[in-house]
Parts: C-alpha cells; structure tokens; sequence
C-alpha cells in the first residue's frame, strides 16, 4: 500500500431545491479531474453527509465511481451519531469497491486530553 500524497479534494454535494444535483455532481468531477488532484473525497462533512440519506449517499459513491473510473482513489466519508448507520454506510462504500473508507474520529472522552482524538479501528 502507497502512501497518501498529493491534493485531495473534499468535494461538496450540490443541491437544487432540496434534491442532489447528480449532472452538478458529474460536472463539479469532470472540472477538478482535470486539474491534477491526486485523489477524491465524496460525501464527507463537506459533502452534506449528515444531510443525505442512504440512497442518496449510495448514488454520490457510484457516480463518483463512474465518473472516476480508477483514475484516482477514492474515499468514501462515513460519519455520524448513530453506530449502527455507520456501520451500514460502511459496508455499502465498500461494496462499491471504493479503496477504502475515511471515518471522523470519536468526540474526545472524559478521559482524553482535549488535544488528542482517536479513531475507531478499521
């Protein structure tokens, strides 16, 4: 495994009254592939990801995957407050044969120094 170099581009998920705007989506990819990034970051925080529900999370992951077609990795973001819906959008990130799938860390505990955070195990 390669270490992780390069731009990544944590790209957003547009709208348009309310409803995920997939051609916004295609273009919004097709403008920053050409632009040199080294990798692609779909539906994280900035990708309206605690906003989406999991059919629509499930179409941004293949469209990215469509779109990108191996050119460049991609991380799916999975996060929230609900374990068990986590647990789901990961096991449907990696079914879409995405490299891999990025998870925002656990809030600090009581015991935790507010300057370290930890992460679940892959």
């Amino acid at each position: 495994m390669s270490a992780i170099s390069g731009v990544w581009l944590p790209i957003i998920t547009p709208f348009v009254d309310g409803v995920v705007d997939l051609a916004g989506y295609e273009r919004l990819l097709g403008h920053y592939l050409s632009t040199g990034i080294a990798g692609i970051f779909p539906v994280g925080t900035t990708g309206e990801s605690p906003t989406l529900d999991d059919d629509e999370t499930e179409r941004i992951v293949e469209r990215t995957l469509e779109v990108v077609r191996d050119r460049l990795p991609v991380f799916v973001g999975v996060g929230g407050n609900a374990t068990a819906k986590v647990v789901t959008t990961t096991g449907r990130a990696r079914t879409a044969s995405t490299r891999t799938s990025a998870r925002s860390p656990r809030p600090p505990t009581a015991r935790s120094s507010s300057t370290t955070s930890r992460t679940a195990p892959a």
